[in-house]
């Protein structure tokens, strides 16, 4: 199987403590483009998500969120945008088919978040080398190793039932 796989990652950056923190959020190896774009919708959705709920989530408390103005650019919104524009997906799966690498990055004022798929070479099993084919002697010499354990297997047998039980 010659198919090309997929190795997709998802990273955030942005500033923890006071210093520049990198994070793999996500990473996954598919077997085709699609699949790979496919998780990395589903990463933006769940980073833009977290970052930015709506009101009506389910986990998020009544009357907890307030309006803000806007400072800029906003990772969550970027993120959504990509994933339900049909002709940004499009040009990712092109590239990704003529095997070159698929980044995006969302940014805001918070940090950044890199969504990646970069084609990898198919895996192609090493050929295990045919051993000689063996000798016209070889089927002798196993005939008498069968003979000779069979003869072993027979003894041993004999001599538990000729030895009386333990009382």
């Amino acid at each position: 199987m010659s198919a090309r796989r997929y190795q997709v990652t998802v990273l955030g950056e942005g500033p923890v403590n006071g210093t520049w923190a990198r994070v793999v959020l996500a990473t996954r190896e598919t077997v085709s483009p699609d699949d790979a774009l496919l998780f990395l919708r589903r990463q933006a959705r769940r980073i833009a998500n977290g970052l930015d709920p709506g009101p009506c989530s389910g986990w998020f408390p009544p009357g907890a969120s307030a309006r803000i103005e806007e400072r800029g650019p906003d990772a969550p919104t970027q993120l959504r945008l990509w994933c339900t524009d049909s002709a940004a997906q499009e040009a990712a799966r092109s590239k990704l088919v003529a095997g070159t690498d698929f980044t995006l990055t969302a940014a805001d004022a918070e940090g950044h978040f890199t969504l990646r798929a970069v084609p990898i070479a198919p895996y192609i099993p090493h050929r295990i080398p045919r051993l000689p084919a063996p000798e016209r002697a070889a089927p002798a010499l196993r005939t008498g190793l069968v003979v000779a354990a069979t003869l072993a297997a027979y003894a041993v047998l004999g001599w538990l039932l000729a030895v009386p039980p333990p009382r």
